[in-house]
């Protein structure tokens, strides 16, 4: 940077700062719709200042301005030295602000207590804003955690004003979810503080609150910390816990007055009493026992939902499998003294589990840390190394088969020969050992002078290399004989591996390179880049790229010629490991987060596995690439699915998906018989698919991107509704029968009447119209205000509810007249749903509820429970459950009281839409995340899928 001494350059009008703060636009008093509990009232941000002394009037004077404009700030004024006590006011000023506000000159960037606090400041995921007052610094000075953000420059006069309106804008971005983040923040610090005691935990409404706020939030900077992860995750825990001891009580006591009934049942036979008042009595108490033993039934299935969607939002995956397993039996044992909406929770709640685990097996038996997982050549055989000295084989089931003992320490890394027959392990120890699948030692490699942390083979199994903290890589054959040492490195190097074509290795180091050799030892290429310490790297299996993994959280991808391809961004603390999927088109991470991520070659994140309750070592690909396995420093290494049940999953759409239908009828398919499933995209096309996920056909034809699609009653003709204004009819077979025009604007929805003979369309142009299956618009309903959203015709064919933007439920007969207005709702009107005995309308809102009404426009119940606009609503084909979809991405079901039965989470987008298949078994949702879900509740076919 260019050189300056004039430290007036810093000093800045006291009333040009409060001026701009003065004029800056004015900052919406916004709370979030669900967040942690509030400290404090206040809606502007809470700011930290980071200086050095000799900034201290650039400081004084943004101070100033900043508390002029209502802003809260923490500055230290005191020149004094660093004490303890002092420090810890520091830390704890940090720990409480929304924002950091680091003061860079040449002297700030120096600073060893500025370079402090923004370690902590990133330690705990906090915004940082750099301004620069003064330059004279090179960039390479910087703190990374600066240097990657978007710098406000004050040291020249010209300029300032809109330096400051960018300074405002970018303390209120966000702000509702930074000061969310800051809340829980200092809740799970003063849970650490006071040794995790179990009463500062969340409970109740504020940790559903918390955890709605953190999937709201999961785009969103800042990212949770890993102690707000392990605060949210032990009242997760706890709240499942004291739930379980209220249902257990509840038992106890329903046990109670079973015996205690049973008792006066007793005495009563025994007395010396009429026989018929005996029996009388007698069959009182026997019904009164059926009941109990109803209740109990319910009570204990209620209970065991709770637990399984506790568990899987704890992250417990294979506990919550096995809980709805075990729940799913009793309800078969139970069925007949289930009540409907216990049975429909419990269903739902294995439905959902089902949907979103991605964990298939644990292994389990190392007493301490597991650092590495390596997977045989031919899949069936895992090599787990533990700091507990050893080495495990297991079998894909979890069965130990040998336990390898030897090593006289932590055992860091272990690798299989290509031929399977040989494993090598490194220790901290200092050697390398070469062992046989029956666990027998074969050889200890001895020559490095400090721990080993990684051995790799080479392709052909002959050569094995090692990497050590003495700084080098060393090159062995099978009989122990060491053949060649690399030497480069100025630091600790942790991993080492081949290129697939064996003539090359790559190196990752403590110094913050990675490097490329030839087996002659020769350094072909130092790769620069990272921030920190580089901690993994590997080829990807054609050879021509490769991925390190590194302490500065990024995963980066490089060519041969050492030239960064690409960065990943997303782990929120060290990564440990990377690897590549067989296939070259995954890549895997894993990181002192908690997680493993998957990635696609362009950086973007595809899945992130999330169970492990410690940080995560290792990582390894099975041969075929369908399974992942990671270890932990929970003592465990877990087996997790690559790719999610396609068969519950429709995709194929290259645009957001509007809407679903079910054909009413069903089809003959080679597989048997299946209902057919329409999808209408952005893409301009309408698909036709089986309930197994195939594709069957493509509808295209309309111009712009399609909002609805309906089959006729007897499943022969689909209607399609588009931006374009137009309503098409097709075929089944997809061929284009005729084209409806009318509208004048966009239309959104379009459904056919109960016997097939006409459609009503609901449309932008503030109009509904009644047309026949020959195009004539039969009549046009006006007297929506604004857009017409949803329409639907009554059971009977006789009544056409609409629902708009105008915040209005509207009741039509067929010739147009108005028979009924529906008010109650405070926002737009998105969906609109009669039950199936036409008794009763549901209407879902861009206010975040549903609302349930009779036909004569009284509202019965009001369902609260999404965080965000509810797009769609349907009533079950029985009418006893409704479904609702939500941009809050979720699928919630509801009984008739409004109570909420079950959220079904698996969307990674908004949710615009959901559909009941005819017999109640499935329930279709479409997403802007390209994907229409398909969430089973035949409970048979779930234990299968489940078992």
């Amino acid at each position: 940077m260019k050189q300056s001494n004039e430290l007036d350059q810093c000093h800045v009008s006291l009333s040009i700062m409060t001026n701009v703060l003065s004029s800056s636009p004015s900052r919406l008093n916004v709370q979030p719709s669900v967040s942690p509990q509030s400290s404090g009232g206040n809606d502007t941000p809470f700011v930290f200042i980071s200086y050095s002394r000799k900034d201290k009037g650039f400081a004084k004077v943004l101070h100033q301005a900043l508390k002029k404009s209502k802003y809260e700030t923490w500055i230290d004024w005191q020149d004094i030295p660093i004490t303890a006590h002092w420090w810890k006011e520091i830390e704890s000023g940090i720990e409480s602000a929304d924002a950091i506000i680091f003061v860079v000159s040449p002297d700030s960037i120096a600073s060893d207590v500025c370079s402090k606090e923004i370690n902590h400041a990133v330690k705990h995921n906090k915004r940082l804003f750099p301004i620069v007052c003064r330059e004279g610094f090179e960039d390479d000075q910087v703190h990374p955690a600066l240097r990657e953000r978007n710098w406000l420059f004050f040291h020249q006069q010209e300029g300032r004003s809109d330096a400051f309106n960018s300074l405002v804008k970018a303390l209120n971005t966000d702000l509702d979810h930074v000061k969310a983040h800051t809340r829980l923040l200092m809740r799970s610090q003063e849970w650490v503080h006071h040794a995790r005691n179990p009463d500062l935990l969340l409970r109740g409404t504020q940790l559903k609150a918390v955890r709605n706020w953190i999937t709201e939030s999961a785009d969103k900077e800042p990212r949770l910390t890993p102690s707000q992860r392990e605060y949210v995750a032990a009242s997760t825990k706890a709240e499942s816990d004291r739930q379980e001891a209220e249902i257990t009580r509840q038992r106890a006591e329903i046990t109670r007055q079973k015996k205690a009934r049973k008792t006066i049942t007793l005495a009563l036979v025994g007395a010396s009493v009429g026989f018929i008042i005996a029996t009388a009595l007698g069959l009182v108490a026997w019904r009164q026992q059926q009941a109990a033993a109803r209740r109990e039934i319910n009570t204990n299935v209620l209970a065991d939902s709770l637990s399984t969607q506790n568990l899987l939002q704890s992250n417990f995956q294979l506990e919550a499998l096995l809980k709805g397993i075990q729940t799913g039996r009793t309800i078969q044992q139970q069925a007949n003294v289930l009540d409907r909406d216990k049975k429909m929770q419990a269903v739902a709640a294995l439905q959902n589990v089902i949907q979103n685990i991605s964990e298939r097996n644990r292994l389990k038996g190392h007493t301490d840390s597991v650092f590495d997982v390596s997977f045989s050549p031919d899949g069936q055989t895992i090599a787990t190394a533990s700091a507990d000295n050893t080495l495990k084989l297991w079998n894909r089931q979890g069965e130990n088969l040998q336990t390898l003992r030897g090593h006289d320490d932590r055992v860091e890394s272990v690798a299989f020969s290509p031929n399977g027959s040989i494993i090598a392990s490194a220790s901290w120890d200092g050697t390398i050992k070469l062992w046989n699948l029956q666990s027998e030692e074969l050889q200890t490699l001895i020559g490095h002078g400090d721990k080993v942390l990684s051995a790799s083979f080479s392709p052909d199994g002959q050569t094995i290399a090692s990497a050590s903290v003495d700084g080098t890589v060393k090159l062995w054959n099978l009989q122990g004989e060491e053949l060649q040492t690399l030497i480069g490195h100025t630091d600790q190097v942790y991993d080492v591996t081949f290129s697939p074509d064996g003539q090359t290795l790559a190196s990752a180091s403590r110094d913050g390179t990675v490097k490329l050799w030839n087996r002659q030892g020769q350094e072909l290429q130092t790769l620069i880049g990272h921030d920190s310490t580089v901690l993994g790297v590997n080829f990807s299996p054609d050879g021509q790229t490769i991925a390190s993994a590194s302490w500065d959280r990024t995963i980066k991808l490089w060519n041969l010629q050492g030239e960064e391809l690409r960065t990943f961004v997303g782990h929120d603390d060290a990564i440990n490991e990377v690897a590549f999927s067989p296939d070259g088109e995954t890549i895997a991470s894993v990181s002192y987060d908690r997680t493993a991520k998957l990635w696609n070659l362009q950086g973007e994140e595809l899945h992130t596995l999330d169970g492990h309750i410690s940080e995560v070592y290792g990582i390894s690909f099975s041969p075929d690439g369908e399974t992942i396995a990671t270890a932990s420093r929970d003592f465990t290494v877990k087996l997790w699915s690559r790719h999610a049940d396609a068969s519950q999953a429709l995709i194929g759409h290259d645009d957001t998906i509007f809407d679903v239908s079910f054909s009413p009828v069903q089809e003959m398919t080679p597989d048997g018989h299946s209902q057919i499933i329409a999808t209408a995209s952005y893409d301009n096309t309408v698909k036709l698919w089986n309930q197994q996920g195939d594709m069957l056909q493509t509808l295209t034809g309309h111009n712009e991107g399609l909002e609805s699609v309906s089959f006729s009653p007897d499943g022969q003709t689909i209607a399609t509704a588009s931006v374009d204004g137009t309503i098409k009819l097709w075929s089944r077979q997809g061929e284009e029968l005729r084209t409806l025009t009318g509208h004048t604007d966009a239309v959104l929805t379009v459904r056919f009447s109960p016997d097939g003979q006409m459609l009503v369309s609901a449309s932008s142009d503030n109009t509904a119209k009644l047309w026949s299956l020959q195009g004539e618009e039969l009549q046009t309903f006006t007297g929506h205000t604004d857009a017409v959203y949803d329409v639907e015709f009554s059971p009977d064919g006789k009544t056409i509810a609409s629902a708009g933007r105008d915040f209005m439920v509207r009741l039509w007969d067929l010739q147009g007249q108005e028979l009924q207005t529906f008010t109650g709702h405070s926002n737009t009107i998105l969906g609109v749903s009669f039950s199936p005995d036409g008794r009763w309308i549901a209407s879902s809102s861009w206010d975040r509820t549903v609302k349930l009404w009779n036909l004569q426009g009284e509202e019965l119940q009001t369902f609260i429970g999404h965080n965000d606009a509810v797009y769609d609503v349907a009533f079950s084909p029985s009418g006893q459950t409704i479904a609702t979809a939500s941009t809050d991405r979720t699928v919630k079901l509801w009984n008739l009281q409004g109570e909420e039965l079950q959220s079904l989470e698996g969307h990674n987008y908004e949710v615009y839409d959901v559909s009941f298949s005819p017999d109640g078994q499935t329930i279709a949702s479409a997403s802007r995340d390209l994907t229409v879900k398909l969430w089973n509740f035949d409970l048979d076919n779930l234990l299968d899928r489940g078992c």
